[in-house]
């Protein structure tokens, strides 16, 4: 006489296996992720820092070579322009 259960898993249970399976491992990946991560260097953040100090340091120095142009000298060089051209 054969029983029903020869060690096979029932066609119902594998989709659930398989989603409790998924969320174990989303639980493990959250948790271990949240107890093994690494605290942040002093070297990084201080590279940051310098980082952020160079940009406002380029910007300011963009903003300081920005002459103001006016109208007359840029008449002028179009006129000194078609002249050479003519």
């Amino acid at each position: 006489m054969k029983s029903r259960s020869s060690g096979r898993i029932s066609a119902k249970w594998i989709p659930i296996v398989c989603i409790s399976s998924f969320f174990l491992g989303v639980l493990l990946t959250i948790s271990s992720s949240r107890i093994w991560a690494p605290p942040e260097s002093n070297n990084q953040l201080i590279s940051n820092r310098r980082h952020e100090q160079e940009l406002q340091i380029v910007t300011e120095d963009c903003a300081t070579k920005k002459k103001p142009v006016q109208e007359k000298d840029v008449m002028d060089e179009i006129y000194k322009t078609h002249e050479s051209i003519q």
